[in-house]
């Protein structure tokens, strides 16, 4: 894998599994940085089409002049329509960060956090039945809870947001994003995305003082990622984190604009 760009940083383990189905992908264009994890389930075969194609069907949308809001709304139904067959699925948490402003797009339980000087924010809310609007919808449309899960016959799911998960769709299980507009400002240090595996053993706050206490952005997702598995999470688990004083000056991508003639440039960095 090419080195990423300064000011941002990944780790990624399978924890106590035998197997990786965490994904993740970043990639560096004059619109913006886009940076995703993809948290698969049941087989990696979604999560693995979603890291190698939502961010491009997200940078042909903002091309044709979308917005970034409506860019992902598109990127989401196109994958979501390629994976509709599938009995496997994924979480999606993703940011497109252009200059002072994000937009987060995210379906399941993989979270986006900004971390400031002095507090931390949760950008994404959880699509599980605890979240009562997700719960509503998924009891409306006929499924039978078993907490933390949705039923559908003899098979249960915790998102009830995701990609992929065809068996479960008749229950209300979705794949529309949530879609949110942020301001990014002095006080934001860093941006955070990681997958489950992370949360579901550190809290918050726990994980914005690591992020502080990390000199890089390499080094806080590593701390992030090694600290979830002395936790004992049980999970895979996978950390993006992009350091927002380490970007390169002028641009969020650190690519500026293509001199006139040519073609926009484009960095792609996965798993």
């Amino acid at each position: 894998m090419t080195s990423l760009p300064p000011g941002i940083g990944v780790a990624a383990d399978p924890g106590r599994r035998s197997h990786m189905e965490d994904r993740w992908a970043v990639l560096a264009m004059p619109q913006g940085l886009f940076a995703a994890v993809y948290d698969g389930h049941g087989g990696h075969r979604v999560a693995d089409r979603v890291a190698a194609e939502l961010h491009r069907a997200v940078a042909h949308a903002l091309q044709a002049g979308l917005d970034p809001s409506d860019a992902f709304r598109r990127g989401f139904a196109e994958l979501e329509a390629l994976t509709a067959d599938e009995d496997c699925g994924s979480t999606v948490a993703a940011l497109l960060l252009t200059g002072p402003r994000m937009t987060t797009a995210h379906v399941g339980d993989s979270r986006i956090v900004r971390v400031g000087t002095t507090r931390a924010n949760g950008l994404t809310r959880d699509h599980r039945i605890e979240t009562p609007e997700e719960r509503a919808r998924v009891l409306r449309m006929g499924a039978q809870l078993d907490p933390p899960y949705v039923l559908r016959g003899n098979r249960g799911l915790m998102m009830t947001r995701s990609l992929g998960d065809r068996w479960f769709r008749p229950v209300g299980v979705i794949g529309e994003p949530e879609v949110a507009h942020h301001d990014v400002g002095p006080d934001d240090l860093a941006l955070v995305a990681a997958t489950d595996g992370v949360w579901d053993v550190l809290g918050l706050e726990d994980a914005a003082r690591l992020v502080r206490a990390s000199a890089t952005a390499p080094a806080a997702a590593r701390t992030l990622v090694d600290a979830a598995l002395a936790a004992g999470t049980r999970d895979n688990v996978t950390a993006v984190v992009v350091r927002l004083a380490d970007l390169p000056p002028d641009d969020a991508a650190g690519l500026g604009s293509p001199p006139a003639g040519q073609a926009s440039p484009r960095r792609l960095y996965s798993s």
